[in-house]
């Protein structure tokens, strides 16, 4: 079965963004994407087993959305980036965890494990 973990840190003071709301989608088609789940990060930043219960996700073209604008504006910090949004492809059935490193002008995101 195929696990998302996503997490999410605010590098600006280093520790965990909470109350961040994540899109899960998946490509339909080069223009039509398809929303899968839905989360909001918890207290440690992160959003555990974001697909538990889906079953197996195919091999493919997915995307994370991440939804900041009220995370920084919730702080009065003024930031650069409303949304961002992740692009990856699923090639296997793993545990993919994927964590965004966050600050109000800058971010960054690799596959962790």
């Amino acid at each position: 079965m195929t696990e998302i973990v996503v997490f999410v840190l605010d590098t600006t003071c280093g520790k965990p963004a909470t109350g961040i709301p994540v899109t899960l989608q998946e490509r339909v088609d080069a223009d039509d994407w398809r929303a899968l789940a839905h989360g909001r990060t918890d207290e440690s930043g992160c959003i555990p087993g974001f697909v538990s219960g889906r079953g197996k996700l195919s091999a493919g073209r997915y995307r994370l959305l991440y939804d900041t604008s009220n995370y920084f504006a919730a702080q009065d910090r003024p930031s650069m980036f409303d949304e961002i949004v992740v692009d990856f492809v699923l090639a296997c059935d793993e545990r993919y965890v994927l964590p965004l490193l966050l600050s109000p002008f800058g971010y960054t995101t690799y596959r962790g494990s």
